[in-house]
């Protein structure tokens, strides 16, 4: 973690600790969203949700309606809260 890092993080630490942060929000959300909606526009169009789009068609409980299908227990396993698949 950079210097530089450390200081943004401060700013926002600050910008929600004094209120800031909150009424910016308040006045965002007044104001029907523009900049939260183009900030979601934008990433949705990163690489990143193209990729994840791509791999989301690959897994076919990723589909609507469809589940995991339930895992198979080995015989005498210790059951320390993981489910075997």
């Amino acid at each position: 973690m950079t210097e530089d890092t450390r200081k943004a993080m401060r700013k926002l630490i600050a910008e929600i600790q004094s209120g800031e942060f909150a009424q910016e929000w308040v006045a965002e959300h007044a104001a029907g969203k523009p900049r939260f909606a183009e900030f979601r526009k934008k990433n949705a169009a990163h690489q990143i949700e193209t990729v994840g789009r791509k791999l989301r068609g690959l897994m076919p409980w990723m589909r609507a309606g469809e589940t995991l299908p339930e895992p198979v227990e080995a015989s005498g396993a210790a059951d320390h809260g993981f489910r075997m698949m």
